[in-house]
């Protein structure tokens, strides 16, 4: 049976047993469904429009004359996906210790060859000992923001504690703009290590102080995983 057949007979089987709560759970994951099958379609990890986190991380950071300033450490997300902050250091302005640098406030932007400032080298310089001094709010993992490095290795399990799949990877959209796709190795047992794409969006995230994300799923999504799974 195909995935979108198997699917199919779930939702009639809510409706004809009168299930009005699993119908609309059903038709709340049908939007996760359809995207499961369009990420898999191809392996995310050799599709053009995405990169891995390891090539985001490490990219170049430039000043707005394009000179080169720093390198990217880490980057801290937010729970749609969209880029917070980055974890910059300005090693090649001969500063100390990387820094957390707000993505909207400093007004960063993805380009070919990086992410560019819209400060020069001198700019960058003299607003350092306020980055370097604000560090613990900038880094931003609370309500939902999470670092690449933390959801990398993290677990994935649903909301009654069941364990779904360990997180392998990060998939951005090409050119690092923001993470599309979270790139699940599973650990169900007759399933284990096989591959997965999901949704970034479609997860929660809560950070961990010291240590990687918890990464939750709902039931429902669980289900729609081992049936993608399943039917391939």
């Amino acid at each position: 049976m195909t995935f979108s057949r198997l699917i199919a007979v779930f939702a009639l089987f809510a409706v004809l047993t009168g299930a009005p709560a699993a119908a609309h759970a059903q038709g709340a994951n049908s939007q996760f469904i359809e995207s499961l099958s369009e990420i898999n379609r191809i392996d995310p990890t050799q599709r053009k429009g995405y990169e891995s986190a390891a090539q985001t991380l490490g990219k170049r950071v430039l000043d707005k004359k394009n000179k080169v300033v720093g390198e990217v450490n880490d980057v801290v997300l937010g729970d749609n996906g969209e880029i917070e902050s980055l974890y910059v250091d300005f090693d090649r302005l001969h500063l100390d210790s990387p820094v957390y640098v707000s993505y909207r406030q400093m007004n960063i932007s993805s380009v070919s060859n990086g992410y560019a400032m819209t400060f020069n080298d001198k700019q960058i310089q003299d607003i350092y000992p306020e980055l370097l001094a604000g560090i613990e709010t900038a880094a931003g993992e609370d309500a939902g923001n999470v670092s690449v490095r933390n959801v990398i290795g993290a677990t994935v399990k649903t909301k009654d504690g069941r364990k779904i799949a360990d997180v392998e990877d990060v998939m951005f959209s090409a050119g690092g703009g923001r993470a599309e796709v979270l790139y699940l190795a599973l650990a169900y047992s007759v399933m284990r290590g096989k591959k997965i794409g999901v949704p970034y969006n479609s997860m929660e995230y809560r950070p961990i102080p010291g240590g990687k994300a918890e990464i939750i799923a709902t039931n429902e999504q669980a289900d729609a995983i081992a049936a993608f799974v399943k039917s391939k």
